[in-house]
């Protein structure tokens, strides 16, 4: 079974209108409120793709009553535990000059639902996936997810992390099924000065593949936008796939829809390459479209994804 861990979730509240104008009261002309997680929108693509997939959600309060009911008509099996505070809001608000987010900090969890997620955690059996995806709320140790990795994978459990800083930095340590950090999160991880307009020099990029496979990470991916992505592992594999061409609409949710391809490729065909193909497909389709990419957009998409030669 597959399963994923949003601990820090949100509504995501979308605006869009004409302008933003400082100290003017503007009107919205459209507002939509939206699920909000890594973890949440992973599960949601391998749903929509046919796999069976239980995402473990802290939801709490009127607005976690509202994250449930949002994801009641997606393909999933979610398990809510009682955050025992409110679930956060977001904001994205969108204009002719570009897009915003104001994401919230997550509230300190209360003892009793972190003691229920351990619990639920404990429960998972060899050969299990989990994916531990988002920001951690701010009361957690950077630590936190490094913990899960190694109480789960001594028990057969392949644990994957979708997350940036230092609470990264420390899961690898513990040596995850894969992790999956873009460009800039990826210098990040070893203090090298990222510039947006020319990214990774293709040796830096080799260094950070061979310093992270050394260091036991099973298999990594750096997601690099328009650029495409690059796959290695411990095996000594490097693959490197272009981006499809697609009118890009939104990218919010791009690499969260990548890790639920890459996953569903990796555990239907047991291939690297078509986890890399899945990813690259989902993450375009989620690209083209305002909100998550759907089966049909998927698997479109990646009949003209081309495998690299291995």
């Amino acid at each position: 079974m597959i399963y994923t861990l949003t601990i820090n979730p949100s509504i995501d509240y979308y605006l869009w209108t004409d302008e933003l104008v400082t100290n003017e009261t503007l009107r919205a002309q459209k507002a939509v409120f939206a699920p909000g997680g890594k973890g949440i929108s992973s599960a949601t693509i391998l749903g929509r793709l046919g796999m069976p997939v239980t995402p473990i959600v802290m939801a709490g309060g009127d607005t976690g009553m509202l994250l449930q009911s949002l994801l009641i008509s997606e393909p999933i099996s979610a398990e809510y535990i009682d955050a025992e505070v409110p679930t956060r809001i977001n904001v994205k608000i969108s204009d002719q000059n570009g897009h915003y987010e104001l994401n919230a900090p997550g509230l300190p969890l209360g003892d009793e639902a972190m003691k229920k997620l351990a619990s639920r955690l404990s429960q998972l059996q060899k050969g299990d996936w989990l994916i531990l995806s988002g920001s951690l709320p701010e009361h957690l140790a950077d630590d936190f997810y490094a913990k899960i990795v190694r109480e789960l994978s001594i028990k057969g459990i392949k644990v994957g992390v979708d997350t940036s800083g230092p609470a990264l930095k420390v899961a690898i340590k513990e040596h995850p099924a894969f992790i999956k950090p873009n460009e800039e999160e990826a210098a990040a991880l070893f203090n090298i000065p990222f510039d947006p307009q020319n990214g990774l020099s293709e040796q830096q990029i080799e260094n950070i593949f061979c310093q992270l496979t050394e260091s036991g990470v099973e298999r990594v991916i750096i997601t690099l936008g328009a650029k495409g992505s690059i796959y290695g592992d411990n095996q000594g594999n490097r693959f490197r796939f272009a981006s499809p061409q697609v009118k890009v609409v939104a990218t919010v949710g791009c690499g969260d829809s990548f890790v639920g391809g890459f996953v569903y490729g990796l555990v239907k065909y047991d291939s690297p390459l078509e986890a890399m193909a899945y990813g690259t497909a989902a993450g375009a389709a989620t690209a083209a479209t305002q909100f998550l990419g759907d089966k049909t957009a998927i698997e479109e998409i990646r009949k003209k994804v081309i495998l690299p030669k291995k």
